[in-house]
């Protein structure tokens, strides 16, 4: 098993007017051009320039038809992120199977689209977007998204420590506000810190990611996998025995998952600028691959705090870090010192 990915611009006024045939369209013939099985799709995400609620549902609507023509009749996980990118194009990734034939299997859990791959010793799951919006109660739209989280767990006979990476994106509009004294970021800690005990998982604690977005309230994205009824991931570990933090390892598919490389990762005290800060990333990424050189960068998601740093920081991922995919986002943190965050998919070469 071996995860790929591979991206493609459209054009959002195909989203906006519902014309899920040319989407359909350009997604086949992408597909085709790369040689990829439309049977082999795990899960595809589409990252474009949304602010009203009403065309985020609309256009979510949207993609789930397309998506559709594109499966034959069966919809794969997906997810619809309304986040501007660094080139200001619309994008879909798609995330996919390569060097095997697992059965993958595109399912329905209260009308909410998921798929399940199926491995000789166990599955693999790829949530699909859970997201709800209680108007002006984050904390209440985070726990019902983690509330269903469980519950697609538990159908799968799953919990939450088969949970291999979970990524939590907060709409914009609650990042301005306190609630009872703290704020949307804080809330999400103390909703997470419920279902993701540390003592519990030990050394199968999942990667975290968060970001912000323009609209949709709060969304909530997973993947999880089960060998044998045990999770078949593990904290991620260098030859030299040190751990790298909020990431982890997966044996069975030869790859590991970073989701915080920021400038906190670097001992360089003197990140205070973009520049610096990109470069504690990319000094700290190069390292870790220096140390364990037997791994590659297949995929980098690169949030920035400011898109006018854009091309200064494309220019260093570029020319430091060897990999063809990699999609910028612009996000708050919740470290407003932070200008730059970086996640990762590294593959055994």
């Amino acid at each position: 098993m071996k995860l790929q990915y591979h991206i493609i611009n459209f054009n959002d006024n195909n989203l906006l007017s519902g014309r899920i045939d040319e989407l359909q369209a350009i997604i086949n013939s992408s597909l085709k051009t790369n040689n990829i099985k439309p049977s082999d799709i795990l899960c595809i995400e589409a990252y474009t320039d949304i602010s009203s609620l009403d065309d985020y549902s609309y256009c979510k609507q949207q993609m789930g038809l397309a998506l559709k023509k594109v499966g034959q009749g069966k919809t794969p996980a997906y997810y619809l992120f309304p986040q501007v990118t660094g080139d200001g194009e619309s994008k879909f990734v798609i995330t996919y199977q390569e060097g095997v034939d697992n059965q993958i299997e595109h399912k329905i859990f209260q009308k909410h689209n998921y798929t399940i791959c199926n491995t000789s010793s166990g599955k693999i799951l790829f949530s699909g977007q859970i997201d709800f919006n209680e108007q002006n109660d984050p904390l209440r739209s985070t726990q019902l998204v983690y509330d269903f989280m469980e519950q697609l767990l538990d159908h799968e006979e799953m919990h939450f420590g088969h949970m291999i990476q979970c990524n939590t994106c907060i709409d914009q509009i609650f990042l301005s506000d306190k609630y009872d004294g703290m704020d949307a970021w804080q809330l999400l800690d103390q909703v997470q810190n419920l279902y993701f005990d540390p003592t519990l998982f030990k050394n199968n604690y999942p990667s975290l990611g968060t970001s912000s977005m323009l609209t949709a309230g709060i969304s909530g994205q997973f993947i999880a996998a089960v060998k044998d009824s045990f999770p078949i991931h593990q904290a991620f570990v260098l030859n030299n025995n040190i751990q790298v933090e909020n990431s982890v390892q997966i044996p069975d598919w030869n790859q590991i998952l970073i989701a915080g490389v920021d400038s906190s990762s670097s001992s360089d005290e003197q990140a205070d600028n973009i520049i610096s800060q990109t470069k504690a990333c990319v000094n700290f990424l190069q390292k870790l691959l220096s140390v364990d050189s037997d791994y590659e960068l297949e995929y980098l998601k690169i949030f920035l705090k400011d898109f006018n740093d854009y091309e200064d920081t494309k220019l260093i991922i570029e020319q430091q870090l060897s990999s063809n995919n990699y999609l910028f986002i612009l996000s708050d943190k919740a470290d407003p010192q932070r200008l730059i965050k970086i996640e990762t998919t590294g593959t055994l070469k």
